[in-house]
């Protein structure tokens, strides 16, 4: 199925965004709360990708990114769900050119974002889609990669969202989702120093937080019939990179992404637990 087919029933803006439904009562709060993040008028493509460098370890994500792309057949594509500011994307073009993304997102003014990051391949190899993950406006069995990175684990409807993404997907496509881990030792850490620590429930902010989870294992198990082919922990070192100048906190961002691995032990200090599974 090409591009034009799965874009076929969206229509294009004029600011190049694609139009599709949003109807998700439940998430009403942080779609107002994603579109005031900031005043993003005034950041560059630079300055947002500072932004993102204190939220994400981008050499890790960038190291995720280049393992799974390399699963990939040529000309796959791919659907970022809740991408965000595009920023995984941002030097595709160096190593999978062949590749087509489409990036959807409940926040207009994070596709406006990726706009930014983004300029020179949308609507050539990247796509950017406003829309709900528990409503994605595609065809089914479209997809080679579904991708998503910290947006299930804000979903209350964490089983609709997953078959959404289970339909879409190809057969043999992989679905891979990361989302905040339930850290034993950071949990420890936080509750000494009376800090809040969310495992499911609403944050002081309001929004809603769901951590990975072996719950969400087996719904997603249930869903695509088949196991996880990979139960995955990354941003070991997140939490002490954070606290370092800046140039230390390159050097161990580096180093942290070459140690993600799929060790019970690692679970204990990751930041991060994704699930990959393939439709069969």
């Amino acid at each position: 199925m090409n591009i034009k087919r799965i874009l076929s029933k969206l229509k294009l803006g004029k600011d190049n965004i694609y139009s599709g439904k949003i109807i998700n009562d439940k998430q009403n709060y942080e779609i107002t709360l994603r579109n005031k993040a900031y005043n993003f008028d005034n950041f560059s493509k630079n300055n947002l990708l500072t932004e993102i460098s204190k939220h994400h370890s981008i050499p890790v994500m960038d190291k995720e990114i280049a393992r799974i792309t390399q699963k990939l057949k040529k000309n796959s594509i791919i659907l970022d769900v809740g991408g965000g500011w595009g920023w995984h994307w941002r030097n595709l073009h160096w190593k999978r050119p062949d590749l087509t993304v489409i990036i959807i997102d409940f926040s207009k003014n994070n596709l406006l974002q990726a706009f930014k990051i983004l300029k020179n391949y949308i609507n050539k190899r990247i796509y950017l889609v406003s829309g709900d993950a528990c409503q994605l406006p595609f065809p089914k069995n479209c997809f080679d990669l579904v991708w998503s990175v910290g947006v299930f684990q804000h979903i209350p409807d964490f089983k609709i969202a997953i078959k959404e993404s289970y339909k879409v997907l190809k057969k043999n496509g992989i679905f891979i989702n990361y989302s905040y881990n339930d850290a034993f030792f950071t949990k420890l850490v936080y509750k000494i120093l009376k800090k809040e620590y969310i495992v499911n429930g609403f944050k002081f902010d309001g929004l809603y937080l769901n951590r990975a989870s072996n719950n969400q294992k087996k719904i997603i198990e249930n869903i695509f019939g088949t196991c996880i082919n990979e139960d995955r922990y990354t941003e070991l070192l997140f939490d002490i990179s954070s606290k370092l100048d800046t140039k230390t906190r390159e050097y161990v961002n580096n180093f942290d992404s070459f140690i993600s691995n799929n060790l019970i032990i690692s679970r204990l200090i990751a930041r991060q637990r994704s699930f990959e599974i393939k439709k069969n």
